[in-house]
């Protein structure tokens, strides 16, 4: 799945030449979650000390969920256990693991089986995860974990709440969409909360909501595509939408002189090897936002740029040219909203 590549809030990229006094208050909460961090930055006219404790406690309460439920990093979570299962009956779950599932289905079959769950086995082969592995795999091996890869082996029961593999071999990695869904949970746990003006992002997706303390639209930069470099190719104003951004090279492993991806095309069961660079979607929601990067990405530049226009897909694609030069390919939803964006 792809790796997750920072957007930076650029508020102050912007705002540094402006005079006046913000108008509201804000409190800002950060910390560490899964392998990345999270910033949350709330705002009104005045916040108490209990107003910041009761958002702090909502934050913390949903990441130790997500964490329990989802993170193939601990082998106690309800997705480990699942993976770790060679049963094909009926897996009881949480709601959440359920809905964040029915989501990657619903990106899965739109996508033609680019984005792919089940794509775990190759990615732990290719040299990443939790326990991936130190040499790529060899021919014959491939072949053998590819035929354990198809989302479709996957039965999802909302009803019950319930997953059953078709096959005992079945595993199930959400790095591709698991924070984007976080953050939808986070802006609910605000909602719930009565505050109307938040910007919440965790390792490259973002949820807007209101405005800053300027009293605008919250100013997200999108990162230049360039590694060891922290570049902003351009800053979108947002409010009330998710900013996602998918990229090629802040995630990646080194074998014999040979650069390996992070994405893996499940159909190949290999990296990805074409020059798109980055994928920036915008979209009411995170979660899809997040799984429609992966699954651009995984499609590359020309047809990833016709998947977007033909699901009427906000998405701005960086295109390798050289080293550190790229190419900008806008789908018409995005040009819209490119129109008020600053370089």
């Amino acid at each position: 799945m792809a790796p997750r590549v920072r957007i930076a809030v650029a508020g102050f990229l912007l705002l540094a030449a402006c005079s006046r006094e913000p108008a509201f208050q804000e409190r800002v909460f950060t910390g560490e979650t899964q392998g990345t961090t999270y910033t949350v930055r709330v705002v009104a006219p005045q916040i108490t000390s209990d107003d910041a404790q009761k958002a702090d406690d909502a934050i913390l309460t949903t990441l130790d969920l997500i964490d329990r439920l989802m993170s193939t990093y601990r082998p106690d979570s309800q997705i480990s256990l699942f993976n770790k299962s060679l049963s094909t009956d009926p897996f009881p779950v949480a709601p959440e693991l359920v809905e964040v599932l029915e989501a990657a289905r619903r990106v899965s079959d739109m996508s033609g089986g680019a984005f792919d769950v089940t794509v775990a086995p190759l990615v732990r082969a290719w040299g990443f995860g939790p326990d991936g592995l130190p040499e790529p795999p060899p021919p014959d091996e491939l072949a053998r974990l590819r035929d354990l890869v198809g989302y479709r082996g996957l039965e999802i029961d909302r009803a019950q709440n319930t997953l059953r593999k078709t096959r005992p071999e079945i595993t199930v990695d959400l790095n591709g969409i698991a924070q984007g869904y976080t953050v939808d949970k986070l802006a609910l746990a605000l909602d719930a909360l009565q505050f109307e003006n938040y910007m919440i992002e965790i390792g490259g997706e973002v949820k807007a909501h209101g405005h800053n303390a300027r009293g605008v639209p919250w100013q997200i930069g999108v990162e230049r595509p360039v590694a060891g470099v922290r570049e902003i190719q351009l800053v979108l104003p947002i409010s009330n939408t998710s900013v996602s951004t998918s990229g090629d090279y802040r995630k990646y492993r080194e074998t014999g002189g040979v650069r390996i991806s992070h994405t893996i095309d499940p159909h190949t069961g290999k990296p990805i090897e074409h020059k798109l660079a980055s994928v920036t979607v915008v979209n009411p929601s995170c979660t899809l936002a997040d799984g429609f990067c992966t699954a651009i990405m995984v499609l590359g530049p020309e047809e990833g740029y016709q998947f977007a226009v033909k699901e009427n897909l906000a998405a701005l694609m960086l295109i390798h040219k050289g080293p550190e030069d790229f190419t900008e390919r806008q789908t018409p939803q995005f040009e819209e909203i490119a129109k008020t964006a600053a370089p």
